[in-house]
């Protein structure tokens, strides 16, 4: 089978750059896209969403602002890396989203990276079932590496 790439309209879908395509969405039968939504050009506040793929154009058919998953550290002062969230499908409405940010030490050779991950699951009708966050400060070693490419 070839497989190319073909347009499907003139829009553009709805979220921040990768999404996850789940074809069958706990036995739904919906062709949903999941992904960070894509609703300004600050995309730290904008939130997890689910894109009904079978729409023309695809809508935004729920969303999420809880499950990202800095929302603590950057009330507590901790900074961004200016990098969006990634998502990661794991089956069975289990998603893990995560994201770069830094501590908020001034001197930047002492600055360390922090990997912040929320852990979600849905329900076959979009309800947030559970959201759990977790936050992991890196040693100052891994500073000069990228940690935003975990999958």
């Amino acid at each position: 089978a070839h497989r190319r790439w073909r347009a499907e309209g003139a829009w553009q879908l709805p979220i921040h750059r990768r999404g996850v395509l789940v074809p069958d969405f706990l036995g739904t039968g919906r062709r949903l896209l999941f992904g960070i939504h894509s609703l300004d050009g600050h995309y730290n506040d904008n939130p997890f969403c689910a894109v009904d793929m079978d729409a023309r154009p695809p809508a935004v058919v729920a969303t999420w602002p809880e499950a990202y998953p800095s929302e603590q550290l950057w009330r507590a002062g901790y900074r961004t890396r200016g990098q969006l969230a990634e998502v990661g499908y794991y089956g069975g409405g289990r998603f893990c989203l995560w994201v770069t940010n830094h501590d908020n030490t001034k001197a930047k050779a002492q600055r360390r990276s922090i990997l912040s991950f929320m852990a979600v699951q849905l329900s076959s009708e979009l309800h947030l079932l559970e959201h759990q966050p977790s936050n992991y400060m890196l040693p100052l070693s891994s500073r000069h590496f990228p940690a935003d490419i975990i999958m």
